[in-house]
């Protein structure tokens, strides 16, 4: 991968990163040598599956996804959900157009990553997403069930659904303390902050 001015080389227990040219048509000139950035840690997964936003690189060891930052530090953003991400790495996608990150596993779990908001949220589909890529042009997304199947995901539309049926969202709020909620007594409202698109 190629970020700043640095050539980035992930392998399965460690990165590299070296810079320069490298050597013109005459054969002068060179790339620095290779200098090893962090010890330990690399890319578990295929080559394709590193996302590579204004943040930084995303790439995932051993399950678990980590983000190495433009000052070339490695930061553990994907360790609050560990607990979604056992399966095998089938795929992921930047979704450019609500900036997001998403990644799919083997075991049908699924995790994605608001880039704006910082914030994670996990969802399960009925089958396993094989395959997907982002198409900018028509802002949706294109991806492959792991039954061969194809089907599109439009990013404009409020409502989405899997052969019909409407898929479910699950929202996991902050520790509530019940102590100041009238002492131990009830809930009376529950309110979200958010845009009405339309009934799902």
């Amino acid at each position: 991968a190629y970020m700043d001015n640095n050539i980035i080389v992930f392998k399965r227990d460690c990165i590299y990163a070296f810079n320069g040219d490298g050597p013109n048509d005459l054969g002068y000139g060179a790339f620095s040598a290779p200098r090893k950035i962090v010890h330990n840690l690399g890319h578990s997964h295929g080559q394709t599956d590193i996302l590579q936003t204004d943040d930084g690189i995303y790439f995932v060891h051993e399950n678990t996804i980590y983000l190495l930052g433009r000052n070339l530090t490695v930061n553990g953003v994907g360790l609050n959900v560990e607990d979604e991400t056992l399966g095998d790495l089938y795929c992921c996608v930047f979704d450019r157009y609500n900036d997001r990150l998403l990644w799919w596993w083997s075991d049908g779990s699924n995790v994605c990553y608001d880039l704006q908001l910082r914030q994670w949220t996990t969802f399960t589909l009925p089958a396993a997403v094989k395959d997907a890529c982002f198409l900018p042009n028509n802002k949706k997304l294109l991806y492959t069930w792991e039954t061969s199947s194809l089907a599109t995901y439009d990013m404009l539309s409020p409502v989405y659904t899997y052969g019909g049926v409407n898929q479910s969202l699950t929202i996991t709020t902050p520790w509530i303390r019940l102590d100041s909620i009238e002492s131990y007594q009830r809930l009376w409202e529950v309110q979200l902050l958010g845009q009405w698109l339309s009934s799902h």
